[in-house]
């Protein structure tokens, strides 16, 4: 009790950058939640793109500016002066680091509050030793970002591994609490929703807008294209009863003619997590999608496309394997490992998944290798309800080890 009298005393500042990362936002905002079950005081800062999203939440908020340097120097001081914060959190310190280029602010400016500095580290950054790999090369500016900025570190599990950082101020917990894994019942209950018939499967894949919104370099944009065209026959070569459902935006439009596809721009939250509880396979190219997370979470069997395909300056190689070149590259000059589609980060998580009893959990096909992605979908949809508790059940185990955002909080407030 002494520990949650402490919490109800302090207060939290939240700052999400990404204008389009929704993943770091709910991240945030379900901590927050906790926070404000437990009596404390939160405040966020967002983006103008994310003001529907927190309202939902019922999260008080200011918003940023974007470019607007002056006036968001001044809600930083406004805030100290109005909220005083004793804990700031930055919801991504990697995307933090682009601040200066959207809205005018660097890690300098938050020296206006008198409060400790914290961030989410989603990916145990100093594991990794600063090498992340976007979009084929080494992104050298994150290399010389130092952790030693942040006077704790708060490491979400999943994506992380589910083990106790044996460094002091990182501070690993389980996210989702409330996730439980979906009934039987629950899966009737969406599906007659649905109106799936009996017979009938159900894929679950969802796209974001920064998936579609990538950086405008032409090697990218044909490996893209070469991706976006094996996703669409993938889903038409399917059988006729495996429907497929896509939540969320796409680069390019869904070709006409094609009923066993829906597709929705956006459902809510508790629209999304019942379609979800029906679906026989959840399907993603993001290792690190937080839907992708909650899906595994529910007992959703999990099919994650990768590739680990790696073409420059005439090499061509798998990086894990020897299998031979796909033939759809064969007329493109670049291709790079990614396991977040399309930026890339093959390398960069690899410390994350290695050893991760989460990775494991999911089943995993290379995008261009069609004959192994069709029988790792099949394989999934074939997986009993049984089976699929079971797996999940044993990461579970190993995950509850972790100390709850209630416990780690307590620890951070004394």
């Amino acid at each position: 009790m002494k520990g949650k009298q402490v919490i109800m005393r302090r207060h939290f500042l939240f700052i999400v950058t990404s204008f389009w990362a929704f993943g770091e936002l709910q991240i945030a905002s379900d901590f927050a939640s906790e926070l404000i079950r437990l009596g404390a005081k939160v405040l966020f800062l967002i983006p103008p793109s994310h003001v529907r999203k927190i309202r939902t939440q019922s999260i008080p908020y200011r918003t940023l500016i974007p470019q607007g340097v002056t006036i968001n120097r001044i809600i930083l001081r406004d805030i100290e002066e109005s909220f005083s914060p004793d804990y700031i959190i930055l919801s991504d310190f990697l995307n933090y680091s682009f601040c200066h280029k959207h809205y005018g602010l660097t890690l300098s400016d938050l020296s206006v509050f008198s409060g400790s500095i914290g961030a989410f580290d989603l990916y145990n950054f100093a594991s990794t030793r600063g090498k992340i790999d976007t979009y084929g090369f080494r992104a050298k500016e994150m290399s010389q970002l130092s952790l030693s900025d942040y006077a704790f570190l708060l490491q979400p599990c999943p994506v992380n591994i589910p083990a106790l950082s044996e460094v002091n101020n990182n501070l690993r917990y389980r996210l989702f609490n409330s996730v439980s894994c979906r009934s039987e019942a629950d899966i009737a209950r969406s599906r007659d929703s649905l109106k799936m018939k009996p017979s009938e499967k159900l894929i679950v894949m969802t796209g974001a807008v920064w998936q579609s919104s990538f950086r405008p370099y032409a090697n990218v944009h044909k490996m893209v294209s070469a991706i976006d065209g094996v996703i669409i026959q993938m889903l038409q070569n399917l059988p006729d009863y495996v429907k497929t459902l896509w939540i969320g935006p796409r680069r390019t439009d869904m070709p006409k003619g094609m009923p066993q596809i829906q597709q929705v721009d956006s459902l809510s939250q508790q629209e999304f997590e019942s379609c979800v509880d029906g679906a026989d396979v959840f399907i993603s190219m993001n290792y690190i999608s937080t839907s992708m997370i909650r899906a595994a979470l529910r007992g959703v069997p999990v099919v994650l496309l990768g590739n680990s395909f790696l073409k420059r300056a005439g090499e061509s190689r798998y990086v894990t394997s020897r299998n031979p070149e796909p033939d759809i590259l064969r007329d493109i000059d670049d291709v790079y490992p990614f396991r977040m589609f399309p930026v890339g980060w093959y390398s960069f998580l690899e410390p994350v998944v290695n050893g991760n009893p989460f990775y494991r959990l999911t089943k995993r096909a290379e995008v261009f290798d069609i004959q192994s992605v069709y029988e790792t979908i099949e394989e999934a949809i074939c997986e009993t309800y049984g089976k699929t508790v079971e797996n999940l059940a044993a990461f579970r185990a190993k995950w509850l080890e972790l100390p709850s955002i209630e416990h780690i909080v307590i620890s951070l407030c004394n």
